[in-house]
């Protein structure tokens, strides 16, 4: 038995080229590109990992107070830096939007399967009701 026909198919590849084709999807994906091909932030992601080794590696056997408290506010310190980067930033303002506008997509996908809406009367989680 097939497991999914063809006109399935076909529907969900336009609804895929209308997601596409909405301005957040080309947003979230030109921020994302950014924040990937960021090299100072790069830099700051490579270091967190490695403090992040660092603290696990203090943290073994006998701790050395002094030293895992300056690794703790080193990693502190880098995830500011990153979080507060203007192209981190940006990322996370252009996330946030698309995920909001594909989460009311598929809302209104379990609406239309089940009739359920699954509104959580907090408008801040869809893109409001119609």
């Amino acid at each position: 038995m097939e497991r999914i026909n063809k006109e399935i198919v076909e529907t969900v590849e336009s609804l895929a080229a209308l997601i596409k084709a909405d301005p957040r999807y080309d947003a979230v994906t030109k921020a994302q590109a950014a924040y990937s091909e960021d090299s100072e932030i790069s830099k700051l992601l490579t270091e967190y990992n490695v403090q992040q080794a660092a603290l696990a590696e203090a943290c073994k056997g006998e701790q050395d107070s002094q030293l895992v408290e300056s690794i703790r506010r080193r990693l502190g310190e880098l995830y500011n830096q990153v979080t507060g980067s203007p192209v981190y930033l940006a990322y996370k303002e252009a996330s946030d939007e698309y995920n909001a506008f594909y989460q009311a997509v598929s809302q209104e996908l379990e609406f239309a399967l089940n009739g359920k809406s699954g509104c959580t009367h907090d408008c801040s989680t869809c893109s409001g009701c119609h």
